[in-house]
């Protein structure tokens, strides 16, 4: 899938929450040595939180990285909230 269609599959959800996260969830499964995906999407948040664990096949070591989604423009407030500077 090129990231055109990608990003016109996204803009096309109208439901973050029951299409957008199922298909990042899936979406995180097909990149290169992700070993495991851990979805923390609370009911009180305003995006989507995903820790990707990435297995560095060269050190071998794990490397944890944090993904937040949000599927509308991000505000000044979320980012207060976010703690964004």
């Amino acid at each position: 899938m090129d990231i055109e269609k990608v990003k016109q599959k996204i803009q096309s959800y109208k439901d973050e929450v029951k299409d957008l996260h199922p298909f990042l969830k899936n979406f995180f499964t097909h990149l290169p040595y992700i070993k495991h995906i851990e979805y923390t999407h609370g009911n009180r948040e305003y995006g989507s939180n995903f820790v990707l664990i990435q297995e560095d096949q060269t050190l071998l070591k794990e490397k944890y990285t944090g993904v937040v989604v949000k599927s509308q423009k991000i505000h000044s407030q979320t980012l207060k909230i976010l703690n964004v500077k």
